[in-house]
């Protein structure tokens, strides 16, 4: 499975090690808490407590939570290609 991160930047790091996704646009948010899910529940957490992770920690992080890899879909995030091109190459090149 390989993962095509659209949006980066709807990711957020917070405690150090968890991810979210931001799920209320900053424009409509005007305090400086963030909405976040982390697949299992929707949290608040603060603006400067949060980090953006860079896109292999995402790929990995996502292939690991299968809840935040759905809401990740659901949001239109990601991408997910389940073919494999090497295998895909092989068959290709058969014809």
């Amino acid at each position: 499975m390989q993962i095509v991160t659209l949006k980066p930047e709807h990711f957020v790091l917070y405690k150090k090690n968890k991810m979210g996704i931001i799920v209320l646009p900053h424009e409509y948010d005007d305090t400086s808490t963030l909405i976040v899910s982390n697949g299992d529940t929707f949290i608040k957490i603060e603006k400067k407590e949060t980090e953006q992770p860079n896109d292999k920690y995402i790929q990995k992080y996502l292939l690991e939570n299968d809840e935040l890899r759905y809401v990740a879909l659901e949001y239109n995030l990601i991408e997910i290609h389940d073919r494999d091109d090497e295998s895909y190459m092989e068959y290709y090149s058969s014809y």
